[in-house]
């Protein structure tokens, strides 16, 4: 393990090669990984982000593109996970939103763009992701090896696609953590959850 690496992380890796790791909880390996730090003077390094700002793009150039995921509660007080597929328009900040009650898939974020694209009455030369393991199966010195079938969507869209994780596109997908919490702050929050329809 690394400086870098978290309790939960070591938590998981302990579990996973120890098969006789004794059942004790997360909060005891976290509270042992503290002391330890603490011990040996070994804090918590995490990796800087490139973070550069990007100048206002033209109309129809750019959207952002991220998923995201909340706890609702049904009318029973039990909490009920949704999944939401946030596309925002880069210059003109135009958010649309889409739900599922079903963690996303190739397939499902397929639909979601196509619902998006109609929503905005076209489709953006390029967009920015920036949680892409529903489309990338690799990547090899900076090119993006992108899943079947979203390299076919991407071919068929004439989409470029682009990763925030990408040298210089850190910075991207603000919009998309904005769209994030409008959703949470103004939609999810206080709702009950009823069925997807419903949200």
């Amino acid at each position: 393990m690394y400086q870098e690496t978290s309790a939960a992380q070591m938590h998981d890796w302990l579990m996973e090669h120890f098969p006789n790791f004794p059942g004790v909880t997360a909060k005891t390996v976290y509270n042992f990984v503290m002391w330890v730090r603490q011990k040996h003077h070994l804090p918590q390094t995490r990796p800087i982000r490139e973070y550069n700002a990007v100048e206002e793009l033209p109309y129809g150039l750019q959207a952002q593109v991220d998923f995201g995921q909340y706890n609702m509660r049904d009318g029973l007080a039990k909490r009920v996970k949704v999944w939401f597929f946030a596309m925002s328009l880069s210059r003109s900040r135009y958010k649309y939103i889409f739900f599922s009650d079903i963690p996303f898939t190739s397939h499902t974020a397929i639909v979601a763009h196509e619902k998006a694209f109609s929503f905005f009455n076209g489709i953006p030369d390029q967009i920015v992701y920036d949680q892409d393991k529903l489309f990338l199966t690799d990547e090899n010195r900076g090119d993006l090896l992108l899943t079947s079938a979203f390299k076919d969507y991407c071919r068929e869209r004439k989409v470029r696609y682009y990763s925030s994780l990408m040298k210089g596109k850190s910075s991207l997908c603000n919009n998309s953590k904005k769209g994030f919490k409008f959703v949470i702050l103004q939609f999810l929050i206080l709702a009950p959850f009823r069925s997807q329809v419903a949200i």
